[in-house]
């Protein structure tokens, strides 16, 4: 059975919308492939069209979609330790170890460390997803006040946003509860979504990190008053190297990594992520984490698998 044909039969697309994209691709000369029409049509995510290609050919869907991880998290740990000696160097000169330094010297240091830092950000995210994607994401669960850890969080980010005249904001229920999460992957969700609000948005402008209790789970959201983002390009947010056409406000940088892993990062916890954006109002991502018992999120999650489908399996919850 085809691609097309098989996502029909999992109602994933209609026999409308596969026959649009089919005229699409035959109209370009199938320059496309038929997966990657559906994708930017919206008619189908990029997880559903790989997951219907990983069946047809028996493999794992982590080695159709990556085949070259282990390369790459490889390559990036080998290029960490030059560069981690390079910024050591840096550093000696930057404290005057090797004399002083004139102003002009001092800001080529500056760029020079601020490139390095942007470079390990790049390495480690390479690291990270290459875990994930391998297969298994090991989660250290640990007790956390929640209201504690958003308090905390929203310290830390408050250099960043003044950095760049931005008021960074915390509203949050009062009786938050404590919850089973994982508090330095819980960072890297956090900071992701801070980070990216700053650094789409304009100076004297509002973030807001908000929590509220609604049902069995707590809905966390970052919210920004920055360019929006249009809504047809929505679908590549989650995605590996997925970037659009909204452009950081300062020349800062980014490579479209940081959100794929945070999804799987809040799956891996049990939770679900969307984002909601108007061009020239704003964005606001959400995510939720559970409030269950201890054995609802599980330390061994396997990312090659979506939530429900582990769940469904285990049978550990509802």
């Amino acid at each position: 059975m085809k691609l097309g044909e098989m996502l029909c039969s999992k109602q994933i697309i209609s026999d409308t919308q596969l026959q649009h994209a089919l005229e699409i691709q035959d109209r370009q000369n199938s320059r496309e492939k038929l997966g990657e029409v559906l994708i930017k049509l919206g008619y189908a995510t990029e997880e559903e069209v790989f997951s219907i290609l990983a069946l047809q050919n028996g493999i794992p869907l982590s080695k159709l979609r990556y085949p070259l991880v282990p390369e790459i998290a490889s390559l990036a740990h080998d290029l960490k330790n030059p560069l981690s000696v390079i910024q050591g160097y840096l550093h000696l000169i930057t404290d005057g170890i090797l004399g002083e330094l004139s102003r002009p010297q001092t800001e080529i240091i500056h760029h020079m460390d601020q490139a390095c830092k942007v470079m390990m950000r790049l390495l480690e995210d390479l690291m990270d997803i290459s875990v994930i994607e391998s297969g298994h994401l090991e989660l250290d669960l640990q007790e956390t006040s929640l209201s504690e850890y958003l308090q905390d969080c929203h310290l830390t980010n408050q250099i960043l946003a003044q950095m760049k005249s931005i008021e960074l904001v915390l509203e949050i229920d009062e009786d938050l509860p404590v919850v089973r999460m994982d508090p330095d992957r819980m960072d890297q969700v956090l900071n992701n979504l801070i980070s990216n609000a700053i650094k789409f948005s304009h100076p004297n402008t509002t973030t807001t990190i908000s929590a509220r209790v609604v049902d069995d789970e707590v809905l966390i959201s970052v919210a920004d008053q920055g360019q929006g983002i249009p809504e047809e390009e929505l679908s590549k947010l989650f995605t590996q190297f997925g970037r659009t056409s909204v452009r950081p406000t300062s020349g800062e940088r980014s490579v479209g990594l940081g959100l794929a892993i945070v999804k799987r990062i809040v799956e891996a916890h049990g939770g679900r992520i969307w984002v909601e954006s108007e061009v020239g109002r704003g964005t606001v991502f959400t995510f939720t984490i559970l409030i269950e018992s201890p054995s609802t999120v599980r330390s061994d999650y396997d990312t090659t698998k979506n939530w429900n489908e582990q769940v469904t399996a285990k049978g550990s919850c509802k």
